[in-house]
């Protein structure tokens, strides 16, 4: 059983990876080294003249993270303090996102404020306009970027506890408006005709706890991280605190106390695994019978 529950940690709860930056050890100059160019003679290189940037040089600079995006607020995070992108005037650059995801930006451009960026194997788009970064990170999570100098003034950065308490009376409620907040363990597990109960020396193995305010933690093994959730209809979805998505290609769902994740076959095949996780006083009859199947 503990072979399950960690199987499902690792592919639907992993730490946060945005980028898998490719070519490492190769700076963008030693890239852009690398592609042929017409000879010419050193009297022609110093006659013609210099080649016209790949972005505007205008939008060129440091762009310090400021947070998530959140409507009419920008809300700080701890884990994007110090995050940075360094965008060069001949379209490469550099970004920092913390220890584990730094590294050259391949290409970036600005297009009457329309951004597109490219590091590693990933791709980025957003607004830029005025000093001021948009950056999308899918799933409606916008990381805001300000260029050093800026004026940011103007926007109402406020911190995440300060955001908890503004949104705390409109989320966290399933469509009738009932309360899903609590506190979910690991209760069963099921994969073709085979149903079993997790012990209860091992049901806060696996667990989560889920606020009214959209924020929970995971906890697994001891340990606990900090997420982001949101429910929409029976759809369960987490995220981790910068917004990328934490459990993509997981169905999730949350329906009566009961949170079931279905796990994929692997490559070689195999039956699907529905893991379900509750919380106290739900209602377990139709797990517990599945749970006495023999056949």
């Amino acid at each position: 059983m503990k072979q399950i529950l960690k199987r499902i940690i690792a592919g639907g709860i992993p730490a946060f990876m945005l980028l898998a930056l490719a070519g490492c050890g190769k700076s963008a100059s030693e890239t852009a080294g690398s592609v042929s160019k017409p000879e010419e003679t050193a009297a022609q290189s110093a006659a013609a003249p210099a080649e016209a940037p790949a972005a505007e040089a205008t939008s060129a600079g440091k762009y310090n993270a400021l947070g998530m995006n959140m409507g009419q607020y920008v809300v700080e995070v701890d884990s994007m303090k110090g995050n940075y992108l360094d965008l060069k005037e001949d379209g490469s650059g550099y970004l920092y996102f913390g220890e584990n995801n730094q590294g050259d930006i391949t290409s970036w451009e600005e297009n009457n404020g329309a951004f597109t960026m490219k590091a590693g194997v990933s791709d980025f788009t957003g607004e830029l306009k005025e000093g001021v970064l948009d950056l999308s990170l899918g799933d409606e999570f916008v990381i805001k970027f300000a260029k050093d100098g800026t004026d940011t003034s103007s926007f109402k950065i406020i911190t995440m506890k300060e955001y908890q308490e503004l949104v705390a009376k409109d989320k966290g409620s399933n469509d009738a408006g009932e309360s899903v907040a609590g506190y979910y363990y690991a209760y069963a597990a099921e994969s073709g005709n085979l149903c079993i109960l997790l012990p209860e020396e091992e049901r806060d193995s696996f667990a989560f706890t889920i606020n009214e305010d959209g924020t929970g933690k995971v906890h697994f093994d001891g340990e606990t991280e900090d997420t982001l959730w949101k429910l929409e209809g029976d759809v369960l979805s987490f995220y981790e605190l910068n917004g990328q998505p934490a459990t993509a290609g997981y169905e999730i769902t949350l329906n009566d106390g009961i949170i079931t994740i279905v796990v994929p076959p692997d490559e070689e095949g195999g039956d699907p695994i529905y893991e379900y996780l509750v919380r106290e006083g739900a209602d377990t009859l139709k797990i517990d019978m599945r749970a006495t199947k023999t056949e």
